[in-house]
């Protein structure tokens, strides 16, 4: 096939991949189930995957610099060659600002046009649209595809700074504009003590869910005092583990 840009030129050095995927999201039996295959366009924006996926109708999904990932079906059939034209879309720009509990504006904090999934897993074949608040709080994501897109703000090495979340319509070539502020959600709070109860410092403290829903782990410290504050929970039962430093 071809991969063509919105005015309908070919693109170079556009990737394409297509076929089942053999992740654990899938389900698939690794070794068992065939690996999707990948390619790269030439210079008239040709591509070919060589590799014999078995029939059947498989998801396509396509990526170049500067557009947002295209994605699709291809109907495989025993002995055949799948054709297909590609043309990937412009991209539309979110600008807001990330605001955290007190409604001061949060810095160096990952926000990303990418679904959640159980409080935290992404399943993005492609790398996502991404950035880093600044020192004010503002963000800025290009190359999003255009339609109803979820945001989600967090950082990993400072989980008490919150989560937060929100949908944005975004219209290609067009920017969005979105407030995000960051929310405690379901919390556990407690303090952790020696067998003496005096508090202890420092001290890692876990949440996380058995079985195949597992919610994304929640993690904090405990403070001088042996406090601590889990936050962000999904609803359920959680095991709490508690580790010296």
């Amino acid at each position: 096939g071809r991969v063509l840009d919105p005015d309908g030129k070919p693109l170079a050095h556009a990737g394409v991949l297509a076929g089942p995927d053999g992740g654990w999201t899938s389900g698939a039996t690794v070794g068992v189930t065939p690996e999707a295959s990948f390619a790269e366009t030439d210079a008239q924006g040709v591509f070919e995957l060589p590799n014999d996926l078995p029939p059947g109708t498989h998801p396509i999904h396509a990526s170049a610099h500067g557009h947002p990932v295209w994605r699709g079906e291809v109907e495989v059939v025993a002995g055949r060659t799948s054709e297909l034209e590609i043309h990937l879309e412009h991209g539309a720009r979110i600008e807001g600002r990330l605001l955290g509990f007190d409604g001061a504006p949060a810095a160096g904090v990952k926000v990303l046009a990418s679904e959640e999934d159980r409080g935290g897993w992404y399943h993005d074949r492609f790398a996502p649209a991404e950035c880093e608040s600044d020192e004010q709080g503002f963000f800025a994501l290009d190359w999003v595809a255009p339609g109803l897109r979820e945001l989600n703000a967090s950082d990993y090495e400072r989980p008490e700074l919150g989560r937060a979340r929100a949908s944005v319509a975004c219209v290609a070539g067009e920017t969005a504009t979105c407030e995000l502020r960051l929310e405690r959600g379901n919390a556990i709070s407690g303090t952790v003590v020696d067998e003496l109860g005096v508090p202890l410092d420092g001290w890692s403290v876990g949440a996380q869910t058995s079985g195949i829903e597992q919610w994304y782990r929640r993690r904090a410290r405990t403070d001088a005092a042996g406090r601590f504050e889990l936050l962000n929970l999904g609803e359920g039962n959680h095991d709490l583990v508690v580790r010296a430093p």
